[in-house]
């Protein structure tokens, strides 16, 4: 059910070629940041400098809601894959200076072949359907009556549509992320001063606990989404997996560039004395 398009959800005998599409998306999506795009999700660009941003463009046309949004057909789906790929236009990357050492090597983002060398879009393209068929699927939590949906479709889901409480389940928040601006402090002793808007994108600065000045951001979701975490004095920037919990806690996973786990730790944000009220 994760990987099914709304409307094979509700209404199945209509479902049409383009509710597979969808379903591809959803994989290639998670192929290439290891989570799922549910609720509010990060294009993969975003956490990973060698992703075209045509990738982008085509992974978010293929979660439409609308089916008619979607492409169409597996032609149309492979002809912009390879327009992306064979366009470039990679999203800027920091050249290292140097690569730290990985304390850990348990495999965090999966390692995926250099565009550029995997023979074209086509190819690209049937390792992922060749991933599809093949792969025994990954350890999730049970499936919740939200899990098949993404974008506004997902927050309405997750937060109910009545108006009081006693409709269709809990009133959404006007705002539930404006409380989380402000201070925010981690299990290590990093401090950043963060910005969150009403819809969950997050941006701050502050300083690793060893003085580090660091910047972070990335979208807050109740699923894990993935942001990044830049280094200025080194210029390099790594990725990072962040999940909110609905509160104040934001807990988070920090990757090494060989993909290998850095830090694991939580964050507590705008929390006087680093725990929630």
């Amino acid at each position: 059910p994760r990987y099914m398009s709304p409307e094979q959800i509700t209404n199945p005998d209509g479902a049409m070629p383009s509710a597979d599409l969808y379903s591809l998306s959803v994989l290639f999506y998670e192929l290439l940041v290891d989570v799922l795009p549910q609720g509010h999700w990060q294009p993969p660009s975003g956490g990973r400098s060698d992703v075209p941003v045509g990738i982008d463009q085509l992974i978010e046309q293929g979660l439409s809601n609308r089916p008619s949004s979607r492409p169409q057909s597996a032609e149309d789906y492979r002809a912009q894959l390879v327009a992306a790929v064979n366009m470039g236009n990679y999203p800027p990357q920091p050249q290292p200076t140097s690569r730290p050492a990985s304390p850990q090597t348990t495999p965090g983002l999966p390692k995926w072949a250099v565009w550029a060398g995997a023979g074209g879009g086509g190819f690209v393209l049937l390792m992922i359907i060749i991933a599809a068929f093949s792969s025994g699927g990954g350890d999730y939590p049970p499936v919740g009556p939200c899990d098949h949906l993404y974008g506004a479709a997902y927050d309405e889901c997750v937060f109910g549509g009545g108006d009081d409480g006693g409709g269709g389940g809990p009133v959404k928040p006007a705002d539930p992320f404006t409380k989380l601006s402000g201070p925010w402090v981690d299990d290590w002793g990093t401090r950043a001063s963060v910005s969150v808007d009403r819809n969950g994108y997050m941006s701050g600065s502050g300083r690793a606990p060893d003085g580090t000045a660091i910047n972070i951001s990335g979208q807050l979701s109740l699923n894990p989404t993935m942001g990044r975490v830049d280094v200025p004095a080194i210029g390099m920037s790594f990725p990072m997996e962040l999940q909110w919990d609905g509160g104040c806690v934001v807990d988070y996973i920090t990757y090494n560039l060989d993909g290998s786990i850095n830090t694991m730790g939580t964050y507590y944000a705008n929390a006087p004395g680093g725990r929630c009220p």
